[in-house]
């Protein structure tokens, strides 16, 4: 990965689990039995309500970090686990000293 490509991974990675529900979102999604779950049934597990966990899930879905399928009202949403693996990278590669870069 070149060096502004780790940065930019890792800034948008933190940007989207800076905030306490989508953390927690992207916790109960990360769960092996958490796979193509409903916004009610993650909003519960999550411990906030399902309007707020709808919109995090959109602003998750929009920088790539989960999945969503619509099956009629309903959207069910999985964690993008190719996603996670990218971050993991880039994060691995700034801790190791594998990528110079200067904010």
């Amino acid at each position: 990965m070149k060096d502004n490509q780790v940065v930019r991974i890792v800034e948008e990675g933190a940007l989207v689990l800076s905030e306490r529900s989508r953390l927690e979102l992207f916790r109960v999604l990360s769960l092996p039995e958490n796979d193509w779950k409903t916004t009610g049934i993650l909003a519960d597990k999550a411990g906030i309500r399902p309007s707020v966990a709808s919109h995090h899930l959109q602003i998750m879905e929009t920088s790539g970090w989960v999945k969503r399928v619509t099956s009629g009202p309903h959207a069910r949403w999985s964690l993008n686990r190719e996603k996670l693996e990218e971050f993991e990278l880039a994060l691995k590669s700034l801790v190791k000293g594998e990528s110079e870069w200067q904010s």
